[in-house]
């Protein structure tokens, strides 16, 4: 009668922690990484969510000198692009938000040649600005120095054209891979322009109430 006690308890016991093992891997939102309301498990660029901005040390600026000392003063929008549509798309959302933000928020613009690193002229990406109509802070990243620093870090990354948002808390707080526009004809590209929008505003609200 002991034995078979001890046996119907083993048995218990297994089916028992067979079904908490169970329950713990149907659980997904104990994977949820969610920061100002942003679900970052699942969207690339999530392991930069918190990261604190690397310094920039730029010697191909096209514009004028952007002090890294306005880190942690001020919102800072960080983008890489190159000569191609989704740049020039871009622009029209980065437009809007310097129009509306104004001297609030720093956009810095990382030009990266592709497919690869290659030595070029600051003269011709200041051309390339004016033609994409880029009116802010404009650097030179011809070697890749800044895009790996910033973005790749050694990791298989989808596209080299990130947009990044930096808190007052000089943590890096959005990243988006890819084109937007505030388009209200192109319903995914305009949702995109939207949560940058809030995620600034927000940043913005933050110091007004610190």
């Amino acid at each position: 009668m002991t034995l078979f006690r001890n046996t119907a308890a083993l048995i218990l016991c297994s089916l028992l922690a067979l079904a908490w093992l169970s329950c713990g891997s149907e659980r997904p939102s104990a994977q949820k990484r969610v920061v100002d309301g942003i679900d970052w498990s699942t969207r690339e660029g999530g392991d930069l969510i918190g990261e604190p901005l690397p310094q920039w040390e730029v010697d191909k600026w096209v514009t004028d000198r952007l002090p890294f000392g306005r880190v942690g003063k001020k919102v800072i929008l960080v983008q890489f692009w190159s000569e191609d549509d989704v740049s020039r798309n871009t622009g029209y959302g980065l437009r809007s938000l310097d129009r509306e933000f104004g001297e609030a928020v720093d956009i810095i613009s990382f030009y990266h040649p592709l497919p690869q690193p290659v030595t070029m002229a600051p003269v011709n990406i200041a051309r390339l600005a004016r033609q994409y109509r880029y009116k802010w802070s404009i650097v030179l990243d011809d070697r890749w120095f800044d895009l790996r620093k910033y973005w790749l870090r050694d990791k298989e990354r989808s596209s080299t054209f990130v947009t990044m948002i930096v808190g007052l808390d000089r943590t890096i707080r959005y990243v988006h891979v890819g084109e937007y526009r505030n388009d209200p004809s192109v319903p995914e590209l305009k949702a995109t322009y939207d949560e940058i929008r809030d995620v600034i505003a927000e940043l913005l609200a933050e110091r007004d109430t610190t």
